[in-house]
Formats: C-alpha cells, structure tokens, sequence
C-alpha cells in the first residue's frame, strides 16, 4: 500500500526487486498510475522465471562485441543487452510437458545465435 498517491496527476510507483528469488525477474520496476481521489489502484509488476545463465560470444572474426549490443530472441524482442564486451546475459525458462517423478534426468538444450 502506498498511502499517498497524487490525485489526478501523474504518479510513479517503483518497486525495489532486491530479495526476490534469483529465478524471478520484473518485467519493469517502474509503473506510472493517475488515481482518482478517494480510490485505491492497484499496479501489477510482471515477473518472469527462469534461470540466469552467462554466455561468452566473439564476433565470427575472434572480435569482441560492442560494450552494450542489444541482444534479441527469435521473435525480435530485446532480451538484454551484452555485459562486457564478451558476456551476453541469458535467461532460459523451462515448461513442464509431462508430470515430473523422482528419478535421474538427461537434458539437452539447443540454441542458435546469429549477429547482425
């Protein structure tokens, strides 16, 4: 709850992700909301799971990539930007297509990069 919001003008409200699990990430931690006077708003922070994973990438040549290329998933969304100048954060989400019992598991994942 935060108590008080500016009626009828242009309020943002952030939100500070530090504690949350390191398989969540907010979508934003910023929103903006112009409540009416007397009410009460609520604001949805989107979260996405998955685990973080770091990959090291040259350009073909043995390059490095430009500090802060921005990286983008197979359907043109920006998924990040590169964090040095051979580091691309990564975020892998995994879906369950079955029921999942006690056992031992062998996993495979395949990706393709390009750069343009």
């Amino acid at each position: 709850m935060i108590p008080y919001l500016t009626p009828y003008s242009l309020n943002t409200v952030e939100i500070d992700p530090k504690g949350i699990p390191l398989d969540v990430e907010f979508k934003s931690t910023s929103q903006q909301v112009a409540p009416r006077a007397n009410s009460v708003v609520m604001i949805h922070f989107g979260t996405v799971t998955g685990r973080a994973a770091m990959i090291s990438a040259r350009l073909p040549n043995g390059a490095q990539l430009p500090f802060g290329a921005t990286v983008y998933d197979t359907k043109g969304q920006s998924v990040g930007a590169s964090a040095s100048a051979t580091r691309i954060p990564l975020t892998a989400q995994y879906i369950s297509i079955g029921t999942v019992g006690p056992g031992t598991v062998k996993g495979l994942a395949t990706f393709t990069m390009s750069y343009q």
